[in-house]
């Protein structure tokens, strides 16, 4: 007689679809896109804290030295005291933008929702800061700047200054747009992986207003 083999047990949870081991490794639901932004996050995150607490500590240092730059002190002083402590201002405002965006990515490399959320609305304000900076600079900072800098040359090489005051200012413009949009690259890349219902769903969401982002 032929012994035909039993069906599975299903009340046994080692034989359901849904079982998974306890010792699969976390990494390995951690979409690869996550992984990569959440590095770069971590990367460009510390070079600003650190570049950022640099020019603060350069900062206070010019302000004992009464404006004159620790490493130059022989170079001529700007007097406006309004773009100096605008400077000052969007230093502090850049260094916390780099604070939240090293501890975004690594809450995001271990996967805890606070951060993916976290990085979202970092991406959102970076934006609209660096487009009012942008304005600011175009209108404000970088007109004061090439007058002083023309000025200065005119005491030193009358020949360079007119040199540069033709072209200094489209200088200015360009390389600020530049930086504008190479600072914009981070943000968007991660309103663009950060919203798709893949990553959402790695970082364990159940708020479904998540998934329809």
């Amino acid at each position: 007689m032929t012994a035909y083999p039993q069906p599975p047990d299903p009340n046994n949870p080692y034989l359901q679809p849904s079982y998974v081991p306890q010792y699969a490794s976390p990494s390995s639901a951690r979409p690869g896109a996550v992984t990569v932004m959440s590095i770069l996050a971590i990367i460009f995150g510390s070079l600003g804290v650190l570049c950022g607490l640099t020019a603060l500590a350069s900062q206070l240092a010019m302000l004992a030295m009464g404006g004159r730059n620790p490493f130059t002190p022989n170079m001529p002083v700007m007097n406006n005291t309004g773009v100096v402590a605008y400077g000052a201002v969007a230093g502090v405002v850049r260094l916390l933008f780099s604070a939240v965006l090293l501890a975004g990515g690594i809450g995001a490399l271990k996967l805890r929702p606070w951060a993916r959320r976290a990085l979202i609305w970092w991406s959102f304000a970076l934006i609209v800061w660096a487009t009012i900076n942008l304005a600011i600079v175009l209108a404000w900072v970088n007109p004061i700047t090439a007058d002083f800098v023309r000025k200065t040359q005119l005491q030193t090489n009358p020949q360079a200054a007119k040199m540069m005051g033709s072209m200094m200012g489209p200088l200015q413009v360009v390389t600020a747009f530049i930086g504008w949009g190479l600072e914009l690259i981070l943000p968007v890349c991660f309103l663009i992986l950060w919203r798709s219902p893949r990553v959402v769903a790695a970082f364990g969401s159940t708020d479904i207003q998540d998934f329809q982002q």
